[in-house]
C-alpha cells in the first residue's frame, strides 16, 4: 500500500453531508494547497486510496433526493472528477473501500443490494486505466449476506479485501478474498465470536505482512478483531483491550515490527489507539480531550509522523 498523501492512506475517512451548502472537504497535507471540494452534497465518502498526489481514488454512495447510487470521483493533481462505475444491479450499490497498486490498477469493494434490501452480494469492480468493470465471479459464501468493507494492493498479482457474511439467523462470519493476478478466491480465516465476526479495514507492509481489523462478539459488549496474516495462514492476534470492549475502524501496516490500530472507545470510555512492536499489541496514551473520540482512520508520513481522524 502506498502513502503518497497521509489522507490517501486513511483506509476509513467518513464525511457526512447534509445540504448543498455542506460540501465534503479533502485536507492535503503539506504542499501549497490546503482543501478542496472532494463532491457533491449528499455523498457518504467512504474510503480514499491514492498511488501518488496526482492519483488518488474517493469511494462511497450518493444518498438522495432520488434513488442511492455508487460513486467514484478521481483527484488528477488539479481537481475532482466523477467517474463512471460499472453498476453491478444492486439496489443500491455502494462501495466501502478502495486500494491503488498504480495508476492503470485500483480496486474498489463493497456490496450490492437484493431488491429488497435483505440480500447482499459481495461488489469488487477493478479499475485498468480507461475504465471501471465489475468483476461477476467473485466468492459469496453467504446465503444473505456478503458484503467487503476494506481491500488492499500488495502489487497488481497480489490484493486482499475483507468483510463478512451470514448464512440467515446464523453467526456473522469473518470474509477474506485474495487476488491472485488472475482471480479472487475464498481464503480461511479464524471466526473466534460465537455470535458475531467482522473485520473493515486491511493493510499490507509486505505479502507476508497483513492485518486486518474490526469487532467480534460472544457474550457480553463487543470487543476487538485482529487478525494477521503471515504468508501461509490467518491467525486471530491477542487484543490487549481483552473483554473491555471496542470496535477497531481501521488499521495501518508500516514493517512486522511497526503497525497501528484506532477504532471506539472501549466501554469505561477508554481511547483505542494500539501499537503493534513486532510482539505484542499494546494500547497508547491519547491526549485527554480525544478520549471520547471515536477514530475512523490511520495514515502516516513517516513511521515517526502518524496521523489520526475521527468525530
Amino acid at each position: 500500500m502506498r502513502h503518497g498523501i497521509i489522507l490517501a492512506a486513511v483506509s476509513a475517512l467518513l464525511l457526512m453531508v447534509a445540504s448543498s451548502d455542506e460540501l465534503p472537504v479533502f485536507f492535503q497535507i503539506g504542499g501549497s494547497g490546503g482543501h478542496g471540494s472532494l463532491s457533491q452534497a449528499y455523498v457518504d465518502i467512504r474510503s480514499l486510496a491514492g498511488g501518488s498526489r496526482t492519483d488518488v481514488w474517493a469511494v462511497g454512495i450518493r444518498r438522495g433526493p432520488g434513488p442511492d447510487e455508487s460513486w467514484i470521483e478521481h483527484w488528477d493533481g488539479v481537481a475532482w472528477t466523477k467517474i463512471a462505475a460499472d453498476p453491478a444491479g444492486g439496489h443500491p450499490d455502494r462501495f466501502n473501500g478502495v486500494a491503488v497498486a498504480d495508476a492503470s490498477d485500483a480496486w474498489s469493494v463493497g456490496y450490492s443490494a437484493g431488491v429488497d434490501g435483505l440480500e447482499e452480494r459481495a461488489l469488487i469492480e477493478h479499475w485498468d486505466g480507461g475504465r471501471w468493470t465489475v468483476l461477476r465471479s467473485i466468492p459469496n459464501p453467504g446465503v444473505v449476506w456478503n458484503e467487503l468493507d476494506g481491500v488492499v494492493a500488495v502489487s497488481p498479482h497480489d490484493a486482499w479485501a475483507v468483510g463478512y457474511y451470514m448464512h440467515g439467523t446464523s453467526p456473522a462470519r469473518v470474509l477474506i478474498e485474495h487476488w491472485n493476478g488472475s482471480e479472487w478466491k475464498l481464503v480461511p480465516a479464524p471466526n473466534p465470536g460465537a455470535n458475531w465476526n467482522q473485520l473493515t479495514a486491511v493493510s499490507a507492509s509486505g505479502p507476508n505482512d497483513i492485518w486486518a481489523v474490526s469487532w467480534q462478539q460472544s457474550d457480553g459488549p463487543m470487543t476487538e478483531l485482529i487478525e494477521h496474516w503471515d504468508g501461509r495462514q490467518w491467525s486471530a492476534m491477542p487484543s490487549p483491550a481483552g473483554t473491555g470492549g471496542g470496535h477497531l475502524q481501521s488499521v495501518l501496516a508500516i514493517s512486522p515490527r511497526l503497525a497501528w490500530a484506532v477504532g471506539s472507545p472501549d466501554v469505561n470510555g477508554a481511547q483505542r489507539v494500539l501499537r503493534w512492536d513486532g510482539a505484542k499489541w499494546s494500547t497508547m496514551p491519547v491526549p485527554p480531550r480525544t478520549q471520547q473520540v471515536e477514530l475512523w482512520g490511520i495514515g502516516a508520513a513517516s513511521p515517526t509522523d502518524i496521523w489520526l481522524v475521527g468525530d
